[in-house]
């Protein structure tokens, strides 16, 4: 079984005064509607038998007809090749991950990839689903999405869900999606393995999303290191830090902390002899790093024996959901 990932998109058209939001809220209805998940790339000019099997030479049957359609960019063909080989590599059974608004869903995969010349011609709204898989669908709690899938989201309109920096954080989304499936599901897989994932502290580092490594990082410095944090720091345009703190105890002496799950340059920062600098990297990864009083590492283990301590005390709400499953 593999993971995959599809952003269901709505076709913007001129005369249409809905809202971005609206068109994909009324295209992902469609594909609720109608038991099926899929992308664009469709014209009235591919005639195909009705629900025609996207087979080995589909690209290159499509070829000729994607370069004569004059409102396509020729340049994005490498794209559309993306996306068909993509699809046309999903099988029975194997999962989708998909997401509207603010709510995350889960599809389970009823049949191979398919075309349509049109999605739905009776169907009202602006649909850009002309190739798809038929599925089920089920809807998720947000806390209960996992890194690996979270983060897959920023990766195009449809990808194969693949391993990060451990190979076993993808082995643990597969087999936490078959788990978490049958919890919400009457048709269950029967082979789900989740039980050899549990209380593997380790293993749950590479599995939550950046910001759940970041707010774990902060409790860290809060608990462990007695310090407070400036919550308004927290901004998305403060590419370099996460947030400012202060030591609790003198609140002259000020600290930032950057927190990644790759490799961290050092080279790549300037330092104010006015702060303390704190680093995470999750691979335990530093380049350019060099002696400096007012630099401070943050360790792997350091974060392990932190969840040890305090799991299921109510403090870290993505770990305790983990060790608890």
């Amino acid at each position: 079984m593999n993971l995959y990932r599809i952003n269901v998109h709505a076709i913007k058209e001129d005369d249409n005064v809905l809202t971005k939001e609206k068109e994909q809220q009324m295209a992902f209805d469609y594909c609720i509607n109608n038991n099926l998940i899929g992308t664009g790339w469709g014209s009235k000019k591919l005639v195909f038998d009705k629900n025609v099997r996207i087979g080995d030479n589909f690209i290159n049957h499509l070829k000729k007809i994607y370069y004569s359609v004059d409102s396509w960019n020729k340049n994005s063909f490498n794209s559309f090749k993306i996306a068909m080989n993509c699809l046309n590599s999903i099988n029975l059974n194997d999962i989708i991950w998909t997401r509207c608004a603010d709510s995350y869903y889960m599809a389970k995969v009823k049949s191979l990839a398919k075309s349509k010349i049109n999605p739905n011609p009776e169907y009202p709204g602006p649909i850009d689903v002309y190739n798809y898989v038929d599925c089920e669908f089920v809807k998720v709690k947000n806390e209960e999405v996992i890194g690996p899938i979270y983060n897959s989201f920023n990766q195009g309109t449809i990808r194969r869900i693949k391993a990060n920096n451990n190979v076993l954080s993808l082995d643990f989304a597969k087999e936490y999606s078959k788990y978490l499936w049958n919890k919400y599901s009457d048709d269950k897989y029967s082979d789900v393995n989740i039980d050899k994932y549990k209380k593997n502290i380790d293993i749950l580092l590479d599995v939550i999303d950046s910001s759940d490594l970041e707010e774990l990082v902060g409790l860290y410095l809060q608990l462990e290191m007695n310090y407070g944090i400036y919550t308004s720091t927290n901004k998305r345009d403060t590419k370099s830090i996460e947030f400012v703190l202060f030591n609790r105890d003198n609140p002259n002496i000020k600290a930032k902390l950057q927190v990644k799950n790759n490799e961290i340059d050092l080279s790549n920062y300037s330092f104010d002899s006015n702060y303390i600098y704190y680093f995470y990297s999750n691979c335990n990864k530093y380049k350019n790093k060099y002696e400096n009083k007012n630099i401070r590492f943050i360790m792997r283990d350091d974060l392990i024996n932190f969840i040890k301590k305090y799991k299921n005390r109510g403090l870290l709400l993505k770990i305790d959901l983990f060790l608890k499953n």
